[in-house]
């Protein structure tokens, strides 16, 4: 399937007041991007010191939940691909939902049942995913050579977490510096973000996407295996609140004192709006009358996103086609 990548191009104007769009941008550095990021490498490195203490199945569950929340809160709103083209690639390494050119799960069985060393086995990028992980957590069996296979899957996933926070460490004088560049940026995260949690992570399950219209199958979810898609969805719909509407001075905030009150006010109601609707599918069960709800708000914040904050600003949406999550 083809996602839509939304490259945004600021107009020059006047509008901008640069000690106030440098405060929301380091805000949002600290905040958002740094915090999440830490987050996610701390559940990594505890999921891995309870797999090395050999704690039961039942909380390396909980572990793996832990570490699929932190984990959206970085994919939803990611920049680091803008800020050093060396990471653009990164989350593929993390995360092969919806990109999958293989049948990852069956791979994952052969390498469990494979005599061959791990070293060997475990050759390829995917096979060191969180998605990977939820097959070999979710086996109908888990021995110790499924601890080995997901230690290994998580020391990569703690370093590709870690070089994302040097990224956000290192390279960031442009989207400090530039206000209309990191402002195209962030726009086009939202919009992008919301895009795939509303058309991959909903529609697609629910039967309401043109490629999956009236057929759906909760099975499609993305942690359909685990079921963690409700809290993936969740995450993702509060990494949007983090940006437009938290208690710290965020982007949101920033555009109200560019007098953009009314549009900051439908994206704050309508993220809001998605908060209540996501219980719908708490019970990993898409086909319910309800989740149409979750789908219309999550189309009404991608809409709200696309035409009413960016013909705001007086922005130039770029629309291209390519492959992968």
């Amino acid at each position: 399937m083809k996602k839509i990548i939304f490259t945004v191009f600021l107009l020059i104007s006047s509008i901008w007041a640069k000690p106030v769009d440098e405060k929301v941008m380091k805000e949002l550095l600290t905040n958002v991007l740094m915090k999440n990021t830490n987050s996610s490498i701390i559940a990594a490195q505890n999921f891995l010191k309870d797999l090395e203490a050999k704690k039961e199945l039942n909380i390396l569950k909980k572990d793996f939940t832990k570490l699929i929340i932190s984990w959206k809160s970085v994919q939803a709103f990611y920049l680091a691909g803008d800020f050093n083209d060396d990471a653009l690639d990164t989350p593929r390494y993390i995360d092969v939902f919806h990109n999958q050119k293989e049948k990852l799960q069956e791979h994952m069985m052969r390498v469990i049942k494979s005599s061959d060393s791990l070293d060997i086995s475990m050759f390829k990028h995917s096979y060191k995913t969180i998605t990977a992980l939820e097959y070999v957590l979710y086996d109908k069996t888990f021995t110790q050579k499924h601890r080995d296979i997901s230690k290994i899957i998580l020391k990569n996933l703690i370093n590709r977490f870690t070089e994302i926070k040097t990224v956000y460490e290192n390279d960031t004088k442009k989207f400090l510096a530039d206000i209309k560049w990191a402002n195209a940026l962030i726009i086009n995260a939202l919009v992008d973000s919301s895009f795939k949690v509303k058309d991959w992570r909903v529609g697609d399950v629910a039967g309401f996407s043109r490629k999956y219209r009236n057929k759906a199958d909760n099975k499609r979810a993305e942690y359909a295996l685990s079921k963690n898609s409700y809290e993936a969805v969740k995450s993702i719909i509060l990494t949007h609140k983090e940006v437009m509407d938290s208690n710290n001075y965020d982007f949101g905030d920033m555009l109200v004192k560019n007098s953009y009150n009314k549009e900051v006010s439908l994206i704050k109601d309508i993220i809001k709006n998605a908060l209540v609707n996501v219980e719908s599918i708490k019970n990993e069960d898409f086909i319910k009358k309800d989740v149409k709800k979750l789908y219309l708000s999550l189309n009404s914040l991608q809409m709200s996103y696309y035409k009413t904050l960016i013909q705001a600003l007086g922005v130039t949406a770029k629309i291209l086609d390519a492959d992968g999550d």
